[in-house]
């Protein structure tokens, strides 16, 4: 009787340690992935908010002056790349139709500032990087406007 009631209570005990053991387990996994969720997120808006000003930088430059070289656009290249690593097709083409508007206004003629508030105020027809942000806000799990 004694040894029944040895084998139970080592038994009891065993079964106590594996279930803390395996619930430890469970919820540091559970941390850990939520932390790489949010670590993720983090570097994806960081390359969105760098590309929103870098390409808001360009289009300006663009809207007023001509380049011979595509140099202008390294960056610009080089954060679509990086999207390609970690967003969704939307915001990929998203952001390459930002820098398709880019290259056509360098080389469209130089535009004044008269005509630059009939495109951007009047009409509203000239904002690429509005849709961009409106793309991305949706992956990221905002609210699109």
């Amino acid at each position: 009787m004694a040894l029944i009631s040895a084998m139970a209570a080592l038994a009891g005990s065993s079964v106590g340690a594996i279930t803390t053991f395996a619930t430890t387990w469970l919820v540091q996994s559970n941390q850990m992935q939520s932390q790489r969720r949010v670590a993720e997120l983090g570097k994806r808006e960081r390359l969105y908010a760098d590309f929103i000003g870098e390409a808001a930088k360009r289009l300006t430059d663009a809207l007023s002056h001509e380049v011979e070289t595509p140099d202008v656009l390294v960056v610009l290249v080089a954060s679509i790349g990086q999207m390609r690593l970690f967003s969704s097709p939307e915001v990929v083409t998203a952001a390459e139709q930002v820098a398709r508007t880019i290259v056509d206004s360098y080389i469209a003629p130089n535009r004044s500032l008269k005509e630059l508030r009939g495109a951007f105020m009047d009409k509203g027809t000239l904002d690429p990087i509005g849709q961009f942000a409106d793309v991305c806000r949706k992956e990221l799990g905002g609210v699109s406007a």
